[in-house]
């Protein structure tokens, strides 16, 4: 499935998501498409981990 969102590209990306059915629980990796410069470090956009 792929969805489309909007991001505030000054708070931290999210890894992924927990969804409730029923009365279990499963954790949904996050996986992003088309994104600018991203510091897998810090998660956020606006520059890259080489920076550091």
């Amino acid at each position: 499935m792929r969805i489309k969102v909007l991001l505030e590209i000054d708070k931290p990306m999210r890894r992924g998501i927990k969804i409730s059915i029923y009365k279990s629980s499963k954790w949904v990796d996050a996986k992003y498409e088309q994104i600018g410069d991203f510091c897998f470090y810090s998660g956020r956009m606006g520059h890259m981990d080489r920076d550091y």
